[in-house]
């Protein structure tokens, strides 16, 4: 049978051993002594490599060894790893990486120049032969060892591949939930803006149909209904908020607004009346109240436009009810009103909000809240 080996070989300081004449030897269990088998040099990178052939119907131990030749020989330690291909013609020897000794720690090799007495022991690969001879089971034992502990080495990494595989998968499985969610709040993004689009639409209408009335100067004259002041304050300012949301969407801003509205205030207060132009002209100025509103700008909403709930901030402070909306990524936008709307309500307190509390808004956008105003300071 054909064999090829390779071994590299290193000085005792660590650099390459070049030029050492190298001889592969195999023990003969017939003659009881190393045979050479093939012979090598190493090169300048310290590798020798070469062909052998086992002697034919000879009784060989499973041992092989390289000795260094020259003027200082000396067997090479060395373990190697021996493998046969599939058509079982051919063996790989490779005796990996060897380091060589100082001169005055090597052992000269031992040459046997005659057959020992069955009671001697000989050592062949480092094991010991006795009178039986060769001990094998040894051998066996160590082969079935490494055998064992390569069956277990494969099981843990089929197990390791299974498990790369399921994190894969997972993986894959997250990033699928992730673009999901995007497409998700990309589209709620749109549905708000379409909505605002249709609010402003409705109140250009509403305006242009109020305008075409009071200029054709005909029909029936309008009616003045007495509404809730909670009511009245929560309209005016939903007005404000989608014309401010149309400026922003159109890259302006309308700023702070301070709407002032002569009323007359019916069930002590509870409830306003806006009289007609007709009504306003005969009632004299001194038996209406004026009812001042004032709007903040709020701040640009962010670009992040997914769901959430308006929380409830009745009864807090601006900059309280300020902090509890921006905590939720939502803005505030302050109004002020007469702190009859909520009987009860302290002057700075919240009373009103819109939108209601749980309901869903965009992240981002804008809560209306109505504050009770804090009375005038007397006159010095």
């Amino acid at each position: 049978m054909r064999l090829s080996w390779i071994v590299r070989l290193r000085n005792p300081d660590g650099s390459p051993a070049g030029a050492v004449n190298l001889d592969l030897q195999v023990f003969d269990l017939g003659g009881r002594q190393w045979s050479s088998i093939g012979a090598a040099t190493t090169d300048a990178e310290g590798q020798a490599k070469g062909e052998a052939t086992l002697p034919a119907g000879a009784a060989l131990a499973p041992a092989l060894r390289l000795l260094e030749t020259g003027d200082a020989p000396a067997a090479l330690a060395g373990l190697p790893t021996v493998s046969l291909d599939a058509r079982g013609s051919r063996l790989s020897v490779d005796f990996g990486e060897i380091a060589r000794l100082a001169a005055a720690e090597r052992v000269l090799p031992v040459r046997l120049i005659r057959r020992p007495a069955a009671a001697e022991a000989v050592p062949i690969g480092g094991l010991a032969g006795g009178a039986a001879g060769v001990q094998p089971a040894a051998i066996a034992t160590r082969v079935a060892e490494l055998g064992a502990e390569t069956t277990t080495l494969r099981a843990d990494l089929s197990r390791i591949g299974e498990e790369r595989d399921a994190l894969r998968l997972e993986r894959d499985s997250l990033l699928g939930e992730v673009a999901l969610a995007a497409g998700l709040n990309r589209k709620i993004a749109d549905l708000g803006s379409e909505l605002a689009e249709v609010r402003a639409e409705n109140q250009r209408l509403r305006t242009d149909a109020q305008i075409a009335h009071e200029a054709a100067g005909g029909g029936a004259a309008p009616v003045a209904k007495a509404v809730g002041l909670g009511e009245f304050a929560m309209t005016i300012g939903a007005e404000v908020n989608d014309a401010q949301t149309e400026l922003r969407r159109r890259g302006l801003a309308l700023g702070g607004v301070t709407i002032t509205a002569h009323a007359e205030l019916q069930e002590g207060g509870q409830k306003v009346k806006l009289p007609t132009s007709a009504e306003l002209r005969a009632i004299p100025r001194g038996m209406l109240a004026d009812l001042v509103l004032d709007f903040r700008e709020a701040g640009p909403a962010p670009s992040d436009a997914s769901g959430i709930v308006a929380p409830d901030v009745w009864g807090l402070t601006e900059g309280a009810a300020r902090r509890v909306l921006a905590s939720v990524g939502l803005t505030l936008e302050a109004s002020f009103g007469p702190s009859t709307i909520a009987p009860g309500t302290a002057p700075g307190q919240a009373m009103l909000q819109s939108p209601r509390p749980g309901a869903p808004v965009p992240r981002g956008s804008a809560v209306l809240v109505t504050f009770a105003q804090f009375p005038p300071e007397p006159d010095a």
